[in-house]
């Protein structure tokens, strides 16, 4: 018996012969244009090969500059509104991505995110990593970190629109600048009592071994990377608090507290 995947283009060519026209040539299911996919998050995709994708066309351009570049998963964080995206690895560096219709909403989304990326709507981010905002036409990029390559490739093919102290404007903050950032930080993450000042007892300028700042347990992507920043040591009272932040003070880590 011959099936109806056979018989369906050899019916189609014999009706254009009978209309006096061409036989239309079989196309593959490959060829046959778009195909609509949803992914487990809800996300419709309309995939076709003659129109790429806001995606692909980024990875096709990073792909210019780096070895490796993968399309990820879709994810969707609670933090950001619960908005669908999709993940793009590129060299072992994770990029999340939300693509819109029109870059004037892909410019409004970036804009709920805080100038140095910490809020997301005025609330305050649950990561420690530093936060990278872009827009790429009608699409947002989120890179979490400082991984130098990757900063400067989604620097060259795309538009940032946060701006860290530890990163394009190092060394705008004066020692005593990161001092008075880190104690305002630790008065408002630790609930001291009692009228005993918060006491510096050492401040140091080191080179972390990582962008985690040598702190375990701080993120999930912990890229291997020299991180010039600074050790303090406070003391409130019998009490011993240490903090480690970049060059910048954009990001603080306290070990004392894990």
């Amino acid at each position: 018996m011959m099936s109806t995947r056979t018989t369906l283009p050899l019916l189609l060519a014999f009706l254009a012969a009978a209309c006096g026209g061409e036989p239309a040539e079989p196309t593959s299911p490959g060829e046959s244009g778009a195909e609509t996919v949803v992914d487990p998050v809800g996300t419709t995709t309309h995939l076709d090969p003659a129109h790429p994708e806001p995606i692909d066309e980024l990875a096709e351009t990073l792909t210019e500059t780096h070895d490796r570049v993968d399309l990820g998963d879709s994810f969707a964080r609670e933090a950001i509104g619960g908005e669908p995206g999709r993940r793009l690895t590129v060299d072992g560096s994770v990029v999340e991505t939300w693509t819109f219709d029109t870059e004037a909403e892909a410019h409004a989304f970036a804009g709920r995110f805080s100038n140095d990326g910490r809020l997301f709507d005025g609330e305050r981010l649950p990561w420690l990593e530093t936060t990278h905002i872009y827009t790429f036409g009608p699409m947002v990029l989120m890179y979490l970190g400082d991984e130098a390559r990757t900063l400067t490739s989604l620097g060259v093919v795309a538009e940032e629109v946060t701006a860290h102290a530890g990163t394009e404007v190092a060394g705008v903050l004066t020692a005593d600048e990161i001092e008075e950032r880190v104690r305002e930080e630790a008065l408002a993450r630790f609930a001291f009592g009692g009228d005993e000042p918060l006491r510096l007892v050492e401040k140091e300028e080191v080179v972390f071994p990582d962008a985690c700042l040598g702190v375990e347990g701080t993120s999930e992507n912990c890229n291997e990377v020299e991180t010039p920043g600074w050790r303090l040591t406070f003391a409130h009272g019998d009490d011993r608090i240490i903090a480690h932040t970049d060059a910048g003070a954009a990001r603080i880590y306290w070990p004392s507290d894990r």
